[in-house]
């Protein structure tokens, strides 16, 4: 019984992806980091026992959803040292980056810590590119 097959393969590379994007834009937003490592095994799993009960493809074995596991936890937790320096690099330079920053690199498997600020409106409303100020703080002119 094979282990790393083409399909456990594939399967993880994507897996990776979205979970690294979306861990990435959950750490930016509230400083938290997440696992991947159980959701991933979850959702290859689940992703493949629908397909086999769909008659589109065979049920993954255990040797091949643990591969699966592997390559996407690689993926998903290579974001986590970006997440401080993200932080930092917006106290720093006192701009917020815009989503798409980080969003699109890191789906593809680029850096997002080297993405600089650009004007537009972010979905939590602030003014990217603009200066960063708290909420309670008066409006600097």
């Amino acid at each position: 019984m094979p282990q790393l097959t083409i399909r456990s393969a594939i399967t993880g590379f994507l897996l990776g992806g979205l979970l690294s994007a979306t861990a990435l834009y959950i750490a930016g937003k509230t400083g938290i980091t997440i696992g991947v490592g159980v959701t991933s095994v979850i959702m290859a799993f689940a992703i493949y026992r629908l397909l086999a009960q769909a008659g589109i493809a065979e049920d993954f074995t255990i040797l091949e959803n643990n591969c699966t596991q592997s390559v996407a936890t690689a993926a998903g937790y290579m974001v986590t040292p970006l997440v401080s320096g993200l932080a930092a690099y917006m106290l720093v330079t006192e701009r917020l980056v815009p989503w798409w920053h980080g969003w699109a690199p890191s789906a593809s498997g680029g850096c997002p810590a080297t993405a600089s600020p650009a004007r537009g409106v972010t979905p939590s409303g602030w003014t990217a590119g603009s200066r960063w100020r708290p909420a309670s703080s008066p409006a600097r002119r």
